[in-house]
Formats: structure tokens, sequence, C-alpha cells
């Protein structure tokens, strides 16, 4: 390696291949481990441990909260699960008992019903013993007290009606009819005896045929069968069933010697009780649709006032049913009159029947008559009752029955249900209709009396023997269903949500408190990361540690981060201070800045501040650098501690080349925002590298300070340096040539003054190379390839004047643009909450012919305070404009700027200046602190006489200060009439530059090609005019 010095500048061989050899042993460097650690490795690992404890107490906390929720779940199901179960339990042994009495109460019923048949039995066959005659035999034989025996059976046993049936066998036929018509008198004994005693057949409160008896015709003379609702003869068969003595007796055409063995169940239940002599419980029926309740077919038409023998006349001896005759016999007209009308039908016989109590269901108990001989007795006839099926429960109800159900079936594939209330029993139809969730808990049994009658007649169980079930319902659950269950159940998990409640409550202040304090601590922590490095923090931790211990008090973290800041330190303790020989301070200051702050608010200023520190304080952390401090605009820097760093020199310079680089990238971009000359801004940096002394000095607002003659030397390397130039002492730039980067250095013409050392020697860091025979697209002569050891550099440092004057002239443009726009989007959101506004769209805006100084009026209108408008001012932003809109205004901008002409003080960029002085007006007015206007938008408007709540009028000042001195001559108006120039006999010798730019702009304006623009800025005449007015206002009263 051979260096020479040429034209006073110091270089080396700056070869490709050995310029990237020392850019990887630089890297090196750089990202070894053994350099000394990193200063966020320690609080990362802190974080790392501390994220650790935060989520174990997490995951306590979750389990804790779930073990307590399902803690509450199991136990309030448990308890109304339990109270559920004790409630069924209690509806299940209550249903058991009622289901219970039911069977028992319906045994006892039908063993009641037997025994008062089988006393009429025994009176019957005991009166056939003691007969008068011997002619007296079976079956002519008519009990002559059979009106009290049927009363007494009835009332005994519940029934409806006691029919006494002779069994006639087919030769005894004829004999039989003779005898019934000459034995008929029973029939009047048995009306007088129903007349005397007109309740006797009333049984159970029932209104059984309770009903004059004025009827005394003639029996029937032949046995007979309905046939197609036509009385008919029978035919002879095996026997026949033949009604005889009735009670009650009914009134109308007697039925007497009406075969019930016409109906083959009742047939078939005569048959199996002469076959073994016992009773049967006959087939159900449905009593409304019978014949006097048997079951049998009903006649089809009542004849009116007619006897049995003129019936029979009127059919011929050989024929069988006659719809002739029966309808000639109906047409007689012997007026006569009728006891009751006519049923002319099926239905009107129901209603008759419903009338007497025949409805519902029921059955016919046969029970039979004996002969009186003691040995070989026979089966002589058969004692009817009819019987309903309500009259076996109502009698003898268990105690709260309501919600039974009882279904009744028998194997004749006959089924009906009842329903029982507190007081009746209903019936719900035919078939099974009880609730299929509760099949279960059903309680069935044979229908069967409890005992045998005194004289041992037992009943019979192969004719359709009869079943009986009994099942709850969901009426009767509901009555052991209370709300104790979910209301104790409620109640448990009421504690346990309350005791969850205040654990959560607990929790979350502790953890609210906790937060505050990790809050605090990251806070505190975060400063203190920021002002000291980390081997200093842990030294004061453990002084404060210890300090804390000599007091004999316990110190949270946050205590100590905080003291930390204000560090005092224990008594006697040593001072917090190294010595770091080897290290490189750089001071940065930002070139401009104190005249470019003095025309910017104070958020502005703040603003640039912050995004170029952040930026800069990324680097740092990217490249190790440790930043000390920032005093006002100028940023300080070290390397080679708080950690030694071979290339403490190197890494400096390459960071002070990157934030020069960010430093003009970032201003360039705030252009827009900032105003245009922000991007003038330059930073003025000086490097030198020596001894540092770093420590914390104790007291209030204590902080990590560096001392000594380096950091003097430093900063007067900043303070003498230039605008967008590295200087570094002759100190650093011999470590550079000793690191073999020579050629990054160029020496400075002449001797520098610093104070307190006299003369130095300064060196330059080069921006570009200074090989001349290099181009500009060389990779290698960029300042990044220089620096960073890379190719390519984000910001060309110097490019051509022309090119430089048009960039800057487009930035001004576009800050332009960026300004009047966010006033474009208010009066577009502003006019839209405007509800009720009538638009119309203007395609032109026609300059006025009257000159803009005739036109300056004293008062202006301004538009209202709306609340509900001021309510949502703020919400701009989100206001989209028309691409069209947005393209059109930077068109008239670019327009307006060309038409400035280029004097040395009426020129574009004293516009933009004016422009800029005249938005920070506004801000301050339009934007007031809320500690000037009390939060009161009200009072910030009637304050600025409307200012505040008019975009337009906003729209209008800014635009004046663009358009004021357009096409200025750059002379004064005095100039110009001195002149006789043209423009001065115009406008009248007065206001004469100032009308001339109003003019131009409106003409512009108004020329059509901005229509969008137009439209979105002034929307009807009013607008027009007001924005004309407050335009010629302002540049007028401005300028005068």
């Amino acid at each position: 390696m051979t260096a020479t010095t040429t034209d006073d500048e110091l270089s080396i061989d700056d070869s490709t291949s050995h310029y990237q050899s020392s850019k990887s042993a630089d890297e090196t460097r750089l990202s070894n481990p053994n350099t000394g650690e990193s200063r966020g490795s320690s609080d990362a690992r802190e974080t790392t441990k501390m994220l650790q404890r935060d989520w174990k107490i997490r995951m306590f906390r979750y389990v804790t909260i779930a073990l307590l929720v399902a803690t509450a779940i199991a136990i309030s199901v448990a308890i109304y699960a339990g109270l559920r179960n004790t409630e069924q339990r209690e509806f299940e042994h209550s249903f058991e008992f009622q289901a219970s009495q039911i069977e028992h109460a319906m045994g006892a019923e039908l063993e009641a019903k037997l025994r008062a048949l089988d006393s009429m039995s025994v009176a019957a066959t005991s009166y056939s013993r003691k007969a008068i005659t011997p002619n007296d035999t079976w079956p002519y034989i008519t009990l002559p007290h059979f009106p009290n025996l049927a009363a007494a059976a009835l009332n005994i046993g519940r029934g409806l009606s006691v029919t006494l049936v002779p069994i006639i066998h087919r030769e005894s036929m004829v004999e039989w009819q003779d005898y019934s018509v000459r034995a008929q008198g029973w029939t009047t004994r048995s009306r007088e005896f129903q007349i005397a005693h007109p309740n006797a057949f009333i049984t159970g409160g029932s209104a059984v045929f309770k009903q004059e008896i004025n009827d005394n015709r003639n029996i029937s003379e032949f046995i007979f069968e309905v046939v197609d609702g036509i009385p008919t003869k029978v035919k002879e068969r095996d026997f026949m069933l033949p009604i005889w003595q009735i009670g009650p007796l009914p009134t109308g055409l007697p039925m007497v010697n009406y075969d019930l063995g016409a109906r083959e169940s009742t047939a078939s239940a005569a048959r199996e009780l002469m076959e073994t002599q016992s009773c049967v419980l006959g087939d159900l029926i449905e009593l409304s649709a019978s014949l006097l309740g048997h079951g049998l077919s009903p006649i089809e038409e009542e004849y009116p006032h007619m006897e049995w023998p003129d019936i029979w006349d009127a059919q011929a001896p050989d024929e069988g049913p006659s719809k002739d005759a029966h309808r000639r016999l109906l047409n007689d007209t012997r007026g006569r009159g009728s006891d009751f009308g006519p049923t002319d039908d099926l239905a009107s016989h129901q209603i008759r029947n419903k009338y007497i109590g025949f409805q519902g269901p029921a059955s016919i108990i046969q029970y039979p008559v004996f002969s009186p001989e003691s040995q070989n007795r026979s089966v002589v006839a058969i004692l009817s009752m009819i019987t309903k099926w309500d009259s076996f429960i109502l009698p003898n109800m268990p105690p709260d029955p309501d919600g039974l159900i009882v279904v009744i079936s028998n194997s004749c594939q006959k089924e009906f249900t009842f329903a029982l209330t507190d007081i009746d029993l209903v019936l719900l139809g035919d078939g099974d209709l009880h609730e299929a969730e509760y099949e279960s808990l059903k309680r069935e049994f044979y229908f069967a009396p409890k005992g045998s009658p005194i004289s041992g007649i037992t009943m019979s169980q192969n004719f359709c023997p009869y079943k009986v079930t009994v099942y709850p319902s969901t009426k009767m659950r509901g009555k052991y269903e209370s709300d104790e269950p979910a209301v104790f159940a409620g109640g448990v998990a009421g504690i346990f949500l309350f005791t969850l409640v205040v654990f959560l409550i607990y929790d979350v202040l502790v953890e609210s408190r906790q937060r505050f304090l990790a809050d605090t601590a990251s806070k505190s922590n975060a400063i203190v990361s920021a002002l000291f490095p980390q081997i200093v923090r842990d030294r004061m931790f453990e002084t404060e540690e210890k300090n804390t211990k000599q007091r004999g008090m316990k110190s949270s973290a946050v205590e100590s981060s905080m003291d930390s800041v204000g560090f005092h330190g224990a008594k006697g303790a040593a001072p917090i201070a190294n010595l770091f020989t080897n290290a490189t301070v750089m001071f940065g200051d930002i070139s401009g800045f104190t005249a470019w702050s003095s025309s910017r608010e104070p958020v502005d200023v703040f603003t640039l501040l912050e995004t170029l520190y952040s930026a800069f304080d990324k680097i740092a952390r990217d490249m190790d650098v440790f930043k000390v401090e920032t005093i006002g605009d100028c940023y300080v820097a070290v390397t080679g501690l708080p950690n030694p760093q071979d290339d403490h020199h190197l890494r400096m310079v390459r960071f002070a080349r990157r934030v020069l680089d960010k430093m003009i990238v970032r201003t360039k971009e705030m252009e827009t925002t900032l105003g245009p000359d922000t991007g003038n801004l330059g930073f003025r940096t000086g490097i030198h590298s020596g001894p540092v002394t770093g420590g914390v000095l104790r007291g209030e607002k204590s902080r990590y300070q560096l001392f000594g003659d380096t950091v003097n030397m430093a900063s007067r390397m900043e303070t003498t340096g230039h605008r967008n130039q590295i200087q570094v002492s002759q100190s650093t730039a011999g470590l550079i040539l000793a690191s073999g980067k020579g050629h990054w250095l160029r020496k400075r013409e002449g001797l520098v003054q610093v104070k307190g050392k006299g003369a130095v020697q300064t060196f330059w860091v080069k921006s570009k190379s200074s090989s001349t025979e290099r181009s500009d697209s060389d990779p290698l002569c960029s300042s990044r390839a220089l620096f960073d050891d890379s190719v390519g550099s984000e910001v060309d440092r110097k490019a051509p004047e022309t090119a430089s004057e048009k960039a800057k002239g487009n930035s001004l443009i576009a800050w332009q643009v960026e300004l009047l726009t966010r006033l474009l989007k208010r009066i577009v959101l502003h006019r839209q909450l405007n509800i009720g506004r009538k638009d119309k769209d203007l395609a032109t805006l026609d300059a006025s012919k009257i000159l803009p100084r005739d036109q300056v009026t004293e008062i202006i209108p301004m538009p209202g305070f709306d609340p509900k408008v001021e309510k949502h001012s703020m919400d701009a932003d989100s206001v989209e404009l028309p691409s069209e809109v947005v393209s059109q205004l930077n068109d008239l901008v670019a327009t307006i700027a060309s038409m400035y002409n280029d004097n040395s003080f009426h020129n574009f960029e004293h516009a933009c200046h004016v422009t800029m002085s005249a938005n920070k007006l506004l801000n301050r007015i339009v934007v007031p602190s809320p500690l000037e206007t009390n939060g009161n938008m009200k009072e910030a408007h009637d304050f600025t006489y409307g200012l505040t709540s008019d975009p337009l009028t906003q729209f209008a000042i800014i635009f004046s200060a663009i358009v004021h001195d357009v096409d200025h001559q750059g002379v004064s108006n005095e100039q110009l009439v001195n002149e006789n120039n043209r423009l001065a006999s115009m406008y009248k010798c007065k206001s004469i530059l100032e009308q001339n730019s109003i003019d131009l702009a409106f003409e512009l304006f108004s020329s059509g090609n901005f229509p969008a623009l137009l439209s979105c800025v002034c929307t009807n005449e009013s607008e027009v005019n007001r924005f004309r007015q407050l335009v010629v206002n302002s540049v007028i009263a401005t300028d005068m």
C-alpha cells in the first residue's frame, strides 16, 4: 500500500478490489460479538423474563377463572338436577298412589253394580218359585214390583236403565207374543210408579227420564227388529231376546218386544252368559247413537200418535220392510196429534237421547236370571243394565286427580280416553290419546270386580275383557314443577358469579395498577435507556439498591427507575464515570434551521426535528452508534463507548454520511407539508477522535454526559464546517488513513482557527470522487459507493442549475397544490353536511367588467354557525376529491406560476412565502388553542367573524396570496404612472399592479379549462360573488 500527496489532497490506492476487501473487514468487526455486547441485548433478556412471568400470571388467572366458572356451573347444575329429581320422584309417587286409587275405585264400583243386579236376579228367581198358577213359569213371568226393584238397583249401581229380557226360544215365540199382549198391564203400573215417584230413577244427580209419563199406547204384538229404520217382524232363530219390563219406562211408542239379540255383539254376550252362567260386561257403545242406549238401530221416524196394531196392519202379512207401506202410514191424517215431535233422522234421535241423558261411552252389564230349580238350573232371563263408564270413576275419585289420563280398551278393538279434572271426568275421544312421553310411567290393570256377589256369580273374562291404563300428563306434572330448582341453582350461580365478579374487579384493579407501574417503569426505563448505556444503568441500579437497603426500605423497579433519572446515589458512593481512550464524537447541526423555524408554527418545527432525529436514531441503532443527546437542532453521537469498538472512527464516518443522505431525502419529502424551503435545509457535521470521559453527574435530571477536549474539538469541527459537508479533525483523519481509507478524505484549503487551539488543519470527507476521469454515472463515484461500500446513491448532491431550478419550482407548485387540496376537501365536506343547500353547477366564472378596486366592500356576508357541521369539520381528510379536480388544480397553480415574471422580489417564490405566512395565520385562527376557546367552537366562530366556520373564505385567502403578484412588472405603481404605462390608464392610476393580477387570475380561472375545479369551489351564484369579493378585498386591501 503506497500513500501519495498530490495537490494538497490526501489519497491512497482506491482500486475496487482493495475497496471491497476493506469493506468486508469492517463489516466483520462490526458484527463480531467479541467487540462488545449490544446495548439492547440485556434489555431483551429482561423483557423476555418479564414476559415469561406475565405469561405465568396470566395463565394462573385464566385457570382460576375457569375453575370458578366450572365449579359454579357444576354445582348449579347439580342442585338444579337434584331438586328436579326430587320433584320427579314426588310426581311419580303421587301418580302411583292415584293410579292405585283409580284401580280400587273402579273395581269397587263394578262390584256394587253386580251386587245390585244380583239382588234383583235373586228376587226374580224367588218370585218365579212362588208362582200362583202352574202356567207362571219362565219366560211367562212378569215381576209385579219391577219398578221398585229397578229403582233400587239403579240407585245402588248408578246405572241409566235396567231391563228384564226373557230368553225366547223358537218353539215358544208365538206363545210369548200372545202372553206379552195379555200381560202389558205392567206398563200402566210402571207409569203410575214413575208419576208417583218422579225422582226414583234419578241416579247420581242425572236427569235421566225426568219427563212427564202420559203415554198409554199398546205394546207390539210381535217380536220385532229395525231394518233400515223400519220396524220389521223378526224371523225365527234359535233364541230371541225381546225387551220386556224396563225401568224407567220411556215415553213414546213402547219398545217392548224389541229383539236385543238382533245386534250380534249382544247376542254373542248372551251366548257367553248362558254357556258359562256368569255375568258379562258387554261391548262399548255410544249412547246417543242407539235406541234407548242398547246399541240397537233406531226407528227411522217416530209414528205420530200411532199404536203398534196400526203399524202392523199397514204391512201385508208376508211383507218385509216396505218403504211404501211405511210412507202410507206416515201420511195418515186422522189428526190425533203427537206426544212429541217426529224424529226425522238419526241426528234428531241423537238429540232426543242426549236430552234424556243417553250420551257418552257406556257398556251393558248382562246378569243371568236362573230358573227356580235348585238342581240343574238354567238361565231363563237376562237383567241388562246400561251403565256409563264415567260412573265407574266419578263416585270415588282420588284426591287431587287433576291431570290423570284414563284409557279404557277391550279385546273387541274398542278404545277411548278420559281426562280427570278436580271435579269431573272429560271424554277426550276415541282411541288412546295419552302423551307419549309418559309411556314409561303407565299403570295398567284388567277390569274385574274385587269380590263376588252373594250368589257367587262371577264375571266372564272371555268376552271382550277390559283393560284400564292410567297415565300422568303434562298438566299433572306441572303441579309438581316449581321455580325452586331454578331459584336455588340461580342463587348458587349468583354467589359464584358475584365471587367471580369481585375477583375480576380485584384482578382488573391489580392489573391496572401493575400495568400503570409497568408502563411507568417501561417509560422510565425507556428514558433511562435513552440517556444511559447499559453498563451505566446497571451500576446506577446497584447503587440505588444499596442506598435503599441503607434506608431499610424496599423499593419497586419503578421507583428505582425514576430515582435513576434524578440520580443522587448513596452517601460515600463512588461517582459513575469511565475513561474511554478510543472514541469518536460527532456533532451535527441543521444549517438554515434558525431562519426556517422563525416562519413556522411550533408544531411544524417539532415535526421536522422528530422526523429527522427519529431517522437518525434508527441509523444509530442499526450501526451500534451511541446517541448522546440533542441540543436544539444539534445532534451529538459517539462511537467507541460504552463498549470498545476498534473501528469507531470508520463507523462514525459511515454514520455521518448516512445521516447526511437521510437528511437530504427527508427534507425533500417534507416540502409539501412543511413548506417549499424545507428542502433547502442542510446538515453541517464535525467529527473528532480521542479520549473521552463519560459518566453521570449526580443530582436532579441527571443524564449521561461526555467530557473532555475531544468533545470540545468535535463541536469546533461542526461550527467551523460548511453546509452538507463532513469535517474531521487531523486526529480522526490519521485514524482513517491508518485504516486504509485515505481516499475518503480531502484536505481543507487553509487552516481553521479553533478557539483554544489556534490554527489547525482539518479535512473534508469527500462527497464525490476527486478523479476527473470518472463520469457521474460511475457507481464508484457515488457518495454511497465511497462511504457505505455499496453501489448507487439516494441523492445526487449536485444537479445542473437549470434542473435544480426546475425541481425547486415543481416543489413549490406541489406544496401549493397540497395546501389548496386540503382546503378544497373542507369545502366539499362543509357542502355535504349543509343539508338543504340547492346547488347549481357552474360551467364558467365570468370575469367582471367592473374594475377590481371598485368591487372592494366594507362588509362581506359570512355563513352562520352550524354546530352539526362543525362537529364533523375535522373529518375532511376522509373526503376523496375526483382525480379530474386534482389534475385541474395542479394545472391552474402551474399556469399561475408561469405567469410570474423573474423579478428579484415579486416572483413566484416570494408568493409562496406570502402563502406560507397566510397559512400560518389561518392555522392560528381556524385551529385555535383549546385553552383560548375552552372547546367552544361557537365562541371561536363569533370571535373570528365566521372565518373558522367557512372553508370557502379560507380557500379565497390562500388563493389571494398565490395570485397577488401575478405579472408584476418589478416596479412600483408610481413608476408606471410616471411612464404613462397602458396599465396605469386602464386602472385609473390606482392599485395598478394589484388590479392587473386579480383580473389575470380570474380570466385564467374562467377560461373554461378548469370546469370541474370551478364547480368544486363554487356551486351557486352567491358563492361565486362571495369568492370574488374575498379575493378582491384580500389583494387590494393588503397592498393598497
